[in-house]
Order: C-alpha cells, then sequence, then structure tokens
C-alpha cells in the first residue's frame, strides 16, 4: 500500500522568490484585481495601499505602482510585486474620522436617530430597543446592509469590511488630530445623554475640540449643544443659534456654560455666574429647563 503522508508534509510552502535570491527578481510579477463590490472606495483610489505579508506584519517595499493603475469606473487595480506571499489592501483608519458633524435626537418614544458626518460621506442610523439600522443610504457600497435591522456591534463591523471604520481606538486621536478625552468624563456624557435624548436634541459643539487651530474647552471636558425637543422633531423649522445650549461634562461633575457659540470666533466657555455644577445633568436641567419630560 502506498503510505499517506500528513498535510504538512504533502503541502509545501515554496516562497517567491527563493529565500537564497534575497527577495529580490529580475522581473517583478504583474498582478491585476477587482475590488469587490462592497468595499467602498470613494472618491480617490489612490488611497488605498497593497502590503505583502513579509516577516510578521504588512509591509508595502515590494510593491509599484504606474500611472493611472487604479481606476475608479472599474474598480480594477493594476501592481507589480518583488515578492509572491499573501496580500492585502490597506487603507488608514482614519479614513472616515475625525467626524464633521453628528445629530442625536428621537422621533418617537423609543425611536431615535443619529447623523453621522464623516469625512467621506453622510449616514443616518435608526436606533431602537432591539437593533441599530443605517437608512436612507445611496452609496451603492452599502446597499445591502441598509434598512436591515442589526445588533449594533455586528452592523459597525459589517461596515468596516465594506472599508468605513467608525470604531476609532484611543491611539487613533493622535494620528486624526484630535485631543484624546478624560475617559471618565466621555462615560458621564454618554450617560446622560442616553437618558435625556427623549427630551434633547443632541448636536456636535465644535469647541469641544477646537477649530481653526484655536484651542478647545480642553481634555478634561467635554461639550455638547443640546435643545428641548418635546415634539420629537426630526429637524427644527427655525434653528439658529440662540436656540441652543451649551452643556459640559467634567470626570466628577457637569454644567451649563455660558460665553460661547459655534458661531463665536473664540472660545470663552465659563460657568455662568451664580450657578452650580452638578453630578447629573437632571439636576442642572432642573433649573435651567421648562421640560417636564426627563
Amino acid at each position: 500500500m502506498r503510505p499517506i503522508k500528513p498535510v504538512n508534509e504533502r503541502l509545501v510552502n515554496l516562497p517567491f522568490p527563493e529565500q537564497q535570491s534575497a527577495n529580490s527578481i529580475e522581473t517583478p510579477l504583474e498582478v491585476s484585481f477587482k475590488i469587490p463590490d462592497y468595499v467602498y472606495i470613494g472618491d480617490d483610489i489612490t488611497a488605498f495601499k497593497i502590503a505583502v505579508w513579509d516577516k510578521g506584519e504588512w509591509c508595502t517595499d515590494y510593491i509599484s505602482f504606474g500611472k493611472d493603475e487604479a481606476k475608479k469606473e472599474s474598480r480594477q487595480i493594476h501592481f507589480t510585486t518583488t515578492k509572491f506571499a499573501p496580500m492585502a489592501m490597506l487603507q488608514s483608519r482614519c479614513m472616515d474620522y475625525p467626524y464633521q458633524n453628528w445629530w442625536l435626537r428621537c422621533i418617537s418614544e423609543d425611536t431615535a436617530l443619529l447623523d453621522l458626518w464623516t469625512k467621506r460621506m453622510k449616514l443616518i442610523f435608526e436606533i431602537s430597543p432591539l437593533h441599530l439600522k443605517l437608512i436612507e443610504c445611496d452609496v451603492p457600497e452599502l446597499k445591502h446592509l441598509v434598512d436591515n435591522p442589526y445588533e449594533p456591534g455586528y452592523l459597525l463591523m459589517e461596515l468596516q469590511k465594506c472599508g468605513i471604520n467608525l470604531m476609532p481606538r484611543d491611539e487613533d486621536a493622535k494620528l486624526a488630530g484630535c485631543q484624546l478625552k478624560d475617559f471618565s468624563a466621555e462615560e458621564r456624557a454618554i450617560i446622560d445623554v442616553s437618558i435625556s435624548v427623549r427630551a434633547f436634541h443632541y448636536r456636535m459643539a465644535k469647541w469641544n475640540q477646537g477649530v481653526s487651530g484655536e484651542e478647545g474647552i480642553g481634555a478634561d471636558k467635554v461639550l455638547l449643544r443640546l435643545r428641548e425637543n418635546l415634539e420629537y422633531d426630526r429637524e427644527f423649522l427655525e434653528d439658529y443659534e440662540p436656540d441652543w445650549r451649551y452643556v459640559a461634562w467634567w470626570p466628577d461633575k457637569c454644567a451649563f456654560q455660558s460665553g460661547v457659540k459655534d458661531t463665536d470666533a473664540k472660545c470663552n466657555a465659563k460657568l455662568p455666574e451664580g450657578q452650580l455644577t452638578h453630578a447629573l445633568l437632571s439636576q442642572a436641567i432642573e433649573s435651567q429647563c421648562s421640560t417636564q419630560a426627563y
């Protein structure tokens, strides 16, 4: 009988070029492939990088592109390589980060909408007690995800597979040019916003990070804009800067702010005279807003 060898003896990995050739070959290999239909490429297909797995990491040193070898219309990428090994198409983790703007508000008793403006597109999410949905999206690469209910984490992972990363890490802040906020202040803001979103429409405040080289409110505070939304309006017919209030969270307290507007040329956020800070947003609201829906 013919002996049957184990798989590790029958299948042998033969590197190209051979190891003794010092990872170089005289004639580079030409490679061409089509980007899958579900991968969002945006207007700049050259933002993608091709890498080869080498010595435990992805390396782009073996890849060369010629002119017009990446075409958005055909979704084709052409390149040459001097090393044949597992390859991957890479892009920056901050292609869609930092966010340009966001709105969060309820449109019914148990349904909220999150409008998110990334660096490349606008995404609208419908949030309910049992699922998260991507809605009103005309991006062809995302059509298989639109209007389908998912667990929040699953939908974000599916978007990541499509090349849209909405799950930044702390270490991405430096790459994106953002100031990393105090973790405790962020958590306090998230809890207060999630509890009160039935009564308030929340929006990004530009001075939370600062703009045009101006300093924001600092790493120890989180600043947001809010406005009462007792009728579950998706958008306000009259939407002016004086209609909005500003609230800040520290690691151990929160309070409304005065002397700050998105239309100002400089940030002068401060605690209004005679006002106290509070442990919870609900305590700060009691003396500042008329709503009974909180």
